[in-house]
């Protein structure tokens, strides 16, 4: 049952908000901070919030001022891990397109590998309640890649603390368009308890000196970025 609260929008001014339609403001301003909104006004409201953190955001990474422990700073390092480990191997050098068109709303992270194509790169800190790796398919790569080109996704395993890599996969475009999810289990098992092989595992590089490359390159990258 909807019921009229006799309250105005402090923005639009519009009189009778319902309980379905009022909202508290947050952002606007420290003026209206948690007064009465409509929805229509509440939505732009989260709409500034939105650009208003992701412009702090870039400045941030602009500047290398971005918190060591925040998502994006380990997210620019697992970026950064493509780009040198990828140079080492490509005929031509793998670059950080965020960083070189100062655009870090871009789809497309680096530029094109001679062997892999467009890459896309991902890497995730082991949740060790859950005894995983995950991210969203559906929602970090459906809604956005859509319309825009990529061919590969290279997907880092981090342990708890981030100090190493404890596995990475190369997956497809295909395989992971198709997935709500990546989810990455430590020791997957059947109902049963017993080990089982998942979808996943046909993507795993299993190279040694690879993966001894790979931790080099990510301890030489944690360390410099560290110390900024």
């Amino acid at each position: 049952m909807v019921r009229y609260t006799k309250i105005k929008c402090c923005l639009c001014d519009k009189d009778d908000l319902t309980s379905s339609t009022a909202r508290r403001g947050e952002y606007i301003n420290e003026t209206l901070r948690r007064k009465w909104v409509c929805l229509k006004c509440y939505r732009h409201d989260y709409w500034v919030k939105n650009e208003m953190e992701l412009s702090r955001s870039m400045s941030k990474r602009r500047s290398g001022n971005l918190d060591s422990n925040s998502s994006q700073a380990i997210g620019d390092n697992f970026e950064e891990l493509t780009c040198i480990w990828r140079s080492t191997i490509s005929i031509i050098s793998v670059q950080n397109l965020n960083k070189i068109n100062d655009n870090y709303k871009s789809p497309i992270d680096h530029s094109i590998d001679s062997e892999l194509g467009i890459i896309q790169t991902k890497g995730k800190l082991y949740g060790s309640k859950n005894e995983y790796w995950t991210t969203d398919c559906k929602k970090e790569y459906n809604s956005y890649m859509k319309g825009f080109k990529f061919d590969k996704l290279i997907f880092y395993c981090a342990s708890k603390e981030g100090n190493n890599i404890d596995r990475m996969y190369i997956f497809p475009k295909e395989e992971i368009l198709k997935r709500k999810c990546i989810g990455i289990y430590k020791n997957p098992t059947d109902c049963t308890g017993r080990s089982k092989v998942s979808w996943y595992d046909q993507y795993r590089i299993l190279d040694k000196e690879i993966v001894k490359q790979i931790n080099n390159i990510w301890k030489y990258v944690v360390e410099k970025n560290n110390k900024v």
